[in-house]
This record gives C-alpha cells, sequence and structure tokens, in this order.
C-alpha cells in the first residue's frame, strides 16, 4: 500500500468537510490547495521542481466557480511552470465574450494539463477520488464542446476530462470529417446514453 494513501484520505475529508460545512472560500482554498500538492508529492507535475510550488486550477475558478475544489481541477506547478500557465491574458474574464475570447481560460493546454493527471493518477490506481470530477461538471464540459447530451465518454473522472478537452470541438471535427467524407460524423461515435 502506498504509505501516502492515509495522509491523503485525511487531506480530502478535510477538504470535503470545508466544502460540506461551507467554510469561508479562503479555507476552501488553502485545503484544495495542500490536497493537490499533498497528492503530487509536493513536486512539478511538469518540470519535477520542489522549489516554489502552486497548486493551478486547470479550468479557473471564474469560468466555472462550481470547479473551484475539484479535485481533478488541481494540478501542482512550479512558480516557472505556473507563470507560463497564466501567459497572456490572466485577469476577471468578461463572461459576455465566447469562452477564452481573452485567451485567459488557457483551454489549448487544459488538455494537457489533464493528460499529464490522467498519467500521475497512476499511481494511485485505487483512488481514482483523487482526481475526482462532479459528473454534472464532467456533463457541462462535454456540452461545451459539442458532445451530445448523454454521451457516454470512456475512463476515470480524470481521463474523461483528458478526452474532452484533448481535441477541438466536436462541430470543429464534424465539419473537417463531413467535408472529406460526406454524411459523415465523428461526433456518431459518442451515441447518448439509452
Amino acid at each position: 500500500m502506498n504509505k501516502l494513501i492515509p495522509e491523503l484520505d485525511a487531506a480530502l475529508i478535510r477538504l470535503d468537510d470545508a466544502i460540506v460545512l461551507d467554510r469561508k472560500d479562503t479555507t476552501k482554498h488553502r485545503r484544495w490547495s495542500h490536497f493537490v500538492r499533498s497528492r503530487d508529492r509536493f513536486r512539478c507535475l511538469i518540470c519535477t521542481s520542489s522549489e516554489k510550488l502552486d497548486a493551478h486550477h486547470i479550468i479557473r475558478k471564474t469560468l466555472m466557480p462550481s470547479a473551484r475544489c475539484q479535485p481533478g481541477n488541481g494540478i501542482t506547478l512550479c512558480k516557472k511552470c505556473h507563470q507560463e500557465a497564466h501567459l497572456g491574458f490572466n485577469g476577471r474574464p468578461d463572461l459576455q465574450q465566447p469562452i477564452d475570447a481573452e485567451d485567459g481560460e488557457k483551454l489549448n493546454i487544459a488538455g494537457e494539463l489533464f493528460g499529464v493527471l490522467a498519467r500521475a493518477s497512476r499511481a494511485y490506481p485505487s483512488r481514482p477520488i483523487y482526481y475526482h470530477w462532479d459528473p454534472r461538471i464532467l456533463a457541462n464540459f462535454a456540452e461545451i464542446q459539442g458532445f451530445p447530451q448523454g454521451a457516454q465518454i470512456p475512463g476515470t473522472p480524470i481521463e474523461q476530462a483528458h478526452f474532452i478537452w484533448d481535441r477541438a470541438p466536436l462541430q470543429v471535427t464534424d465539419a473537417v470529417i463531413g467535408a472529406m467524407f460526406p454524411g459523415q460524423r465523428y461526433s456518431d461515435r459518442f451515441a447518448p446514453i439509452a
């Protein structure tokens, strides 16, 4: 058994308690950050540095507040890698504009970061909860990316997040495939749950 598991289970319980008891946002964020950094063994999952670490929200909390404390929305990054993740616009987004219109959401790298987490999750095969996503949020992600409502997406929650974000929106893919092979659509592979 991984000797970190009892410590991580306790950190996750503290995070869950803060959420259920609706503690201050700062308390929830502090517990989420501690859990993420502990789970990632206090190292940057991009460059493996153990210096000046932050827990980074892959999907910004201003874009999707309900994802703020999701374990699968956090990845440990060193200061340098964290700054690179925020290059360009890093203010409060104008929610009247299309998603990522200001390049603040970094959706172009979200899939990559979810892929890093999906690979890291193999260290805890008995604990997919360490990388959990609420099914409603995953359904929202799928909707944003153009998947049919109720689409079956394979894998654990973190693998699903990676699968959803690591590709062009389905509408774009369907248009390209339809132009090359009239009448065919990639999205037909994702039949809604019966």
